[in-house]
């Protein structure tokens, strides 16, 4: 397979555009580790206090759920970071497909600010060969870097 990271590079900078204007703020981008799907949520929706009203359908900017081809997955970029979590079912009310959602493992957030910002990251979409892409989002500007590899990744 050929893979140049195109597909990658289109999510990322759809992500971009979508996020930082946003009035909400913050954005987490998570993907199922060892699988294919990724999801993109307003990161205020998790902090929401106990005593305080969530955050509104109406009120959500922007909220996607997707995958990458099958003969794709998304990886750690260290062994470190394994594992995953379960998120709350409420997350995904207005998603197309919220009940395929709502039963994967989901990567630790990456976060994203209304500044441009984000979290330091760095995370690997690889082929059946473990050939593929090591992206890194950087942190003071959000920029999203790709590294095209044409031989297996190596930790």
């Amino acid at each position: 397979m050929s893979f140049d990271g195109q597909l990658f590079g289109q999510i990322t900078v759809t992500q971009n555009l979508n996020f930082f204007e946003s009035a909400l703020g913050q954005y987490q981008f998570r993907f199922e580790p060892s699988g294919t799907h990724f999801l993109v949520l307003p990161y205020e929706q998790v902090l929401v206090d106990e005593n305080e009203e969530s955050v509104s359908d109406a009120d959500v900017l922007f909220k996607f759920f997707g995958s990458v081809p099958d003969d794709l997955r998304f990886e750690y970029s260290t062994e470190a970071e394994t594992s995953g979590e379960q998120l709350s079912a409420d997350l995904f009310a207005g998603l197309e497909h919220a009940d395929l959602a709502s039963g994967i493992n989901w990567s630790g957030p990456i976060l994203f600010y209304a500044d441009g910002s984000a979290e330091e990251f760095q995370i690997r979409l690889l082929d059946e060969s473990d050939l593929g892409v090591k992206f890194s989002v950087r942190a003071l500007t959000g920029a999203v870097s790709l590294k095209t590899v044409r031989e297996a990744i190596t930790q």
